[in-house]
């Protein structure tokens, strides 16, 4: 191969490299903008702080470690029976659990209410299968207070490395196409 001819190979390939670079880097910004914004119509509290652990007992008996679910994108949820917003929006909390099952995102909901037998039989009127609603229960309230949560519902989004990236206070329609979004945006 002539010098000529090795030098034009070389040139066309450098430039290409640098197209390439461009481009790929323009998509990666493009893509770090829409994860940026996908959840802005929820109108929640930007935040970027390392979830508290904690660890809860479920209904069914087992203990959870929220530090456990590493890895998967967490909807965790506060709320409470006596709450009329934290009832209106379980529905949509069970749709969005069925909407992305099996893709990387769980649902924790932890219930502050004192009596468990009362949160038992309120699950029991008001769901068809109280298991499509993982609850945890925490009469005491010490995680919602190690999470600053001050009003139920309280709704964090959290990201597979365990950091609170968005702060939701009163109910959402967690089953519209923008929280499935936003929560998407973030698998």
């Amino acid at each position: 191969m002539s010098p000529k001819l090795l030098l034009s190979c070389s040139l066309f390939a450098a430039a290409a490299v640098g197209v390439s670079t461009l481009y790929l880097r323009a998509v990666h910004g493009t893509v770090a903008s829409e994860r940026a914004t996908a959840c802005v119509a929820l109108k929640g509290e930007p935040q970027a702080r390392e979830a508290p652990d904690f660890e809860l007992t479920g209904l069914d008996g087992k203990r959870v470690k929220l530090s456990s679910l590493r890895g998967k994108v967490v909807l965790l949820n506060f709320w409470a029976t006596w709450c009329p917003p934290c009832v209106e929006e379980i529905p949509s909390l069970v749709a969005l659990r069925g909407a992305l099952k099996g893709k990387g995102f769980e649902l924790v909901t932890v219930s502050v209410d004192e009596e468990l037998p009362v949160l038992k039989a309120f699950l029991q009127k008001h769901l068809k299968h109280p298991a499509d609603l993982p609850v945890l229960s925490d009469p005491q309230k010490r995680s919602a207070a190690a999470f600053g949560t001050e009003k139920f519902p309280e709704t964090y989004l959290i990201d597979a490395q365990g950091v609170i990236r968005q702060k939701y206070i009163y109910k959402r329609d967690w089953s519209s196409r923008e929280s499935v979004a936003c929560i998407e945006s973030l698998l």
